[in-house]
């Protein structure tokens, strides 16, 4: 986890990095421990997910996303973690968000 300040406001980020696995997907599971007594608007989480061809793709989420894709039902949130998963479609290479019962 990395802190940042800008305008004596503390931004709280974190990174994962993951690799594709044979399904072309990426999962990473992030302990909401970390971030309970945080503000929303403070916290930034990045995924860094490493492709076969030795190339990266960022994705960023703020809380809000977070909050608004668990409502959406496109990533779990427990108690204890923020399960994050990625697959990238195998006709245009497009990544997509899932949960396990898509």
């Amino acid at each position: 986890m990395l802190w940042q300040a800008k305008n004596n406001i503390f931004y709280y980020i974190q990174v994962k990095t993951t690799c594709l696995d044979e399904k072309r997907a990426a999962r990473v599971q992030i302990k909401k421990q970390s971030f309970d007594n945080v503000r929303a608007d403070q916290v930034i989480y990045i995924i860094t997910i490493r492709k076969d061809n030795g190339k990266y793709d960022f994705f960023v989420f703020s809380q809000r996303d977070v909050d608004r894709l668990e409502r959406q039902k496109e990533i779990v949130v427990s108690e204890q973690s923020i399960s994050i998963k990625i697959r990238f479609d195998e006709r245009d290479n497009l990544p997509y968000l899932y949960t396990d019962s898509k």
